[in-house]
């Protein structure tokens, strides 16, 4: 629950939230019996999640909304969302999932299992400012949580060390950006002749060393 905890964490005073794959409906009692939220709809796009969620969110009928979809394509595309959440899947599903999306979304609060730097591409491209950028460790495994605005904040950069690891004044506030560095750099170091096999790779390889020296 550390991860979660920390996502309902930046939510306070919300008048509705969405929470895409919203995993039994979790985060969304924390929000409601917390007082972070007015209201909170989670879509589920599996129906097995969905019965999960509606069954756990019984008593909270007028609070919390399940609703079964794929992404937004359900969702009333004239509500102004204040939060979006997504959380517990790769980068590239939650961008499909924003970019099919009609309805203004003030707040994004996204937690992408891979490939983060297509996450602050899509900040720099649709014009989102960053509030937060940082990461929390659950069962030994380091989870990236940002969180975008489309009004207040710290603009995006779009150079490569900014796109892979996160704008300097917000890492200083991450505990584990550190850790983060060292673990990326022990995963791609793996791979074997990754120079002449995977060149993008390699080279974000040497962002990360490169970055991980500037902070030790």
């Amino acid at each position: 629950m550390i991860r979660l905890q920390a996502i309902a964490n930046l939510i306070e005073n919300a008048k509705n939230v969405v929470d895409i794959g919203s995993d039994h409906a979790f985060l969304s009692l924390l929000l409601i019996k917390q007082k972070r939220a007015q209201i909170v709809y989670n879509i589920e796009k599996n129906k097995s999640p969905y019965e999960v969620s509606v069954k756990n969110t019984k008593f909270f009928e007028n609070q919390i909304i399940n609703i079964l979809s794929d992404g937004f394509a359900g969702f009333d595309k004239n509500i102004v969302v204040d939060y979006c959440v997504i959380s517990g899947m790769g980068a590239h599903n939650m961008l499909n999932i924003l970019n099919a999306c009609q309805n203004q979304i003030n707040n994004l609060i996204l937690c992408a299992n891979n490939n983060v730097n297509l996450i602050r591409e899509f900040a720099y491209e649709k014009n989102y400012n960053f509030i937060k950028d940082f990461s929390v460790l659950e069962n030994n495994r380091i989870y990236p949580i940002i969180w975008l605005s489309n009004s207040a904040g710290i603009k995006p950069l779009n150079d490569e060390k900014s796109l892979y690891c996160g704008l300097d004044i917000l890492k200083q506030e991450d505990n584990y950006y550190k850790l983060d560095l060292e673990n990326k750099i022990s995963l791609l170091k793996k791979h074997k002749n990754l120079k002449e096999n995977n060149y993008a790779k390699y080279l974000e390889l040497q962002i990360y060393i490169q970055e991980l020296q500037r902070w030790k």
